[in-house]
């Protein structure tokens, strides 16, 4: 949302649903449906897998990422990160 300078707002009238919906979609509040997932990566013009975690093969995991990721082989898709501010 950010690299393409997407509001909440936004995002949700292009899924049909508020904007403080979506926000609690991307909070991790309310569960995201494969419906909603089609419509986001129609949005972004992106192939759906890539708003899916991602397994990681574990010969390339580093002692770093199995702490951050706490071995469970997963990875978030772009766009989850939660935002900062101060930094």
């Amino acid at each position: 949302m950010f690299l393409n300078r997407t509001t909440r707002k936004a995002l949700g009238e292009a899924l049909g649903i508020s904007g403080p919906a979506i926000g609690k979609k991307l909070r991790g509040e309310n569960g995201w449906s494969v419906t909603d997932l089609y419509g986001v990566a129609e949005y972004f013009q992106i192939p759906v897998a890539d708003l899916l975690p991602k397994k990681v093969d574990a010969m390339q995991e580093t002692p770093d990422s199995l702490s951050r990721t706490e071995g469970s082989g997963l990875v978030a898709g772009a766009g989850f990160e939660p935002t900062t501010s101060g930094l």
